[in-house]
């Protein structure tokens, strides 16, 4: 049952995110540092990841303006 809930949630997202992974070499520390600082914001360390990652670009956007795909 767990499954078929995760399949039919990636039908749900958008084409450009289902199934799009990235894999990211950190050191222990920063990945417990990571760790420590989702789980006090009550996120997963993907989604506190995703969350620093818009924070940045929008910062970067501000700045230099809009990024076009």
């Amino acid at each position: 049952m767990k499954q078929r809930m995760n399949e039919k949630h990636l039908l749900q997202m958008p084409a450009r995110t289902a199934g799009t992974t990235y894999t990211l070499r950190l050191s222990r520390e920063l990945l417990d540092q990571l760790h420590f600082v989702a789980s006090y914001n009550g996120r997963s360390a993907n989604m506190e990841m995703i969350q620093l990652i818009k924070k940045h670009i929008a910062e970067f956007e501000a700045k230099h303006g809009k990024i076009n795909e």
